[in-house]
């Protein structure tokens, strides 16, 4: 539960503990779609980066999911060979 409340807490969303279709957390695999659609509006009020550095302080495990020209301009792709150009 530590990462979840944490996220909560990050997104201003305490209300989903509480919701029964959430929690236990057995009940957030079966409510799925309703969890995604609830999340996907909170994160879609900020930017990418203002989120990250929100999770990232707040230590819940996150990542950048990344465009296909950010993933292939990325230097550790590039410095990895990860890109190659044919033609």
């Amino acid at each position: 539960p530590k990462f979840w409340s944490a996220l909560l807490r990050v997104l201003d969303r305490p209300e989903l503990d509480s919701d029964p279709r959430f929690n236990p957390r057995t009940r957030r695999h079966a409510n799925y779609d309703a969890l995604h659609g609830e999340l996907q509006r909170t994160i879609a009020t900020r930017p990418r980066a203002e989120w990250l550095a929100l999770l990232r302080a707040a230590d819940v495990p996150c990542a950048a999911v990344h465009r296909l020209d950010e993933a292939l301009a990325d230097p550790h792709a590039q410095s990895q060979n990860l890109v190659s150009v044919f033609g």
